[in-house]
């Protein structure tokens, strides 16, 4: 699993969460179902020491995983002083704010689901599996999508970025 590490500092969103982890996970599960995901699955892991979690689902028998972001924040210890600790309460407000800004799409008919949740699509890799956002930016995304394209004999000069709908629908 390939989390993103964050270190806030300062004012930001979620600054002062303080629902609970579980209970923001909860609520992400419940909103994929009511999009009719399966098999939707809190995944934690913890490797050196920090808490990895991520929620995987299927859609239509195809696997989705939805990466939390490993959050650390500035507080105060016990004897005052600043330490630098995972926050998991803004990890859970962040995650749910997500997958709502992807479902408004879905709602207002925009796109469809699938469309919503690609970058969250998961790809066989070499170490397992690995999000479409993760394979993207493992390489960067213009060279990850020049190489999909090259893969699929997909010629690049047969489509001009300004040709209009109807121009393309009278292509032969």
């Amino acid at each position: 699993m390939a989390h993103k590490i964050v270190h806030l500092q300062g004012d930001f969103p979620f600054k002062r969460a303080k629902t609970p982890f579980d209970r923001s996970i909860k609520e992400v599960k419940q909103l994929l179902a009511k999009f009719g995901c399966t098999q939707v699955a809190e995944l934690t892991d913890y490797v050196d020491g920090v808490e990895l979690t991520s929620i995987a689902f299927m859609f239509h028998g195809i696997p989705y995983r939805i990466d939390v972001p490993v959050i650390y924040v500035n507080q105060r210890d016990s004897s005052n002083r600043i330490v630098e600790r995972q926050n998991t309460r803004i990890a859970g407000r962040v995650v749910v704010a997500h997958v709502k800004a992807l479902v408004v799409d879905v709602e207002l008919g925009l796109m469809d689901f699938q469309q919503a949740m690609v970058g969250h699509l998961v790809l066989p890799s070499a170490e397992g599996t690995v999000s479409l956002y993760d394979a993207a930016a493992h390489e960067g995304f213009a060279e990850f999508l020049s190489r999909k394209f090259q893969e699929s004999g997909f010629d690049g000069n047969s489509l001009k970025p300004f040709e209009t709908w109807p121009q393309l629908m009278e292509r032969p």
